[in-house]
């Protein structure tokens, strides 16, 4: 193996990524029964509202999906994906902003409603 190439897998492998989870459910949201799928994991997370959440994890996509699947009823759908966050733009709680950034320090740039930068439609 080329050298230092075993020591940078090993990094990013172990190296925390954002994840955006969404949920469609057809009636009442489980958020309760969800949490156990999101807490033991060991990762650190936020319910941003009852069909999002975001996770902050060295797992991948396919961990999580096999975490939450079980919990899934056949007419529920859900949706994982990592996300960028040197690539983010929204309106979200500053307790959301707060939450991202302390883990990747001034990746986002958040305003306050009203205050963001506006951009001109053609």
């Amino acid at each position: 193996m080329v050298e230092g190439l075993e020591r940078s897998i090993i990094e990013v492998c172990e190296m925390n990524n954002f994840y955006h989870v969404s949920f469609i459910f057809p009636g009442v949201p489980k958020m309760r029964d969800l949490e156990p799928a999101f807490s033991d994991t060991g990762d650190d997370w936020i319910r941003v509202s009852p069909h999002l959440w975001m996770v902050y994890s060295d797992k991948t996509v396919w961990d999580l999906y096999l975490k939450i699947r079980p919990l899934i009823d056949t007419q529920d759908s859900f949706f994982v994906s990592n996300f960028n966050t040197t690539a983010a733009a929204g309106l979200l709680p500053e307790w959301v902003w707060t939450w991202i950034n302390t883990k990747s320090p001034g990746a986002v740039t958040t305003w306050s409603l009203g205050s963001e930068p506006q951009k001109q439609l053609r």
